[in-house]
């Protein structure tokens, strides 16, 4: 594999990750808008409640990771079957 495919595929798999978070979190925004605010209100008033928020935004954070990896390899692998076939 080549440096910048390693570098295409990092990318990839961050901005899934990324775009999965965001849609978590505007999931959960739109949901439920008392709560959310009561979760960033806690963020700001308790230290503990911040540490177990950051960690769950971490763990959602990995899981994503994971998912994301996933989809790049799958992408990957139509992307390489689909070049095969017109050549």
């Amino acid at each position: 594999m080549i440096k910048s495919d390693k570098r295409q595929i990092t990318t990839m798999i961050l901005g899934f990750s990324v775009l999965q978070i965001i849609m978590f979190g505007l999931l959960y925004r739109t949901k439920d808008p008392k709560e959310f605010a009561s979760m960033i209100h806690q963020v700001v008033t308790n230290n503990t409640m911040r540490l177990v928020i950051i960690i769950l935004i971490l763990f959602v954070f990995l899981a994503s990771m994971i998912v994301s990896s996933l989809l790049t390899s799958v992408f990957s692998f139509l992307a390489t079957n689909l070049f095969k076939k017109r050549i």
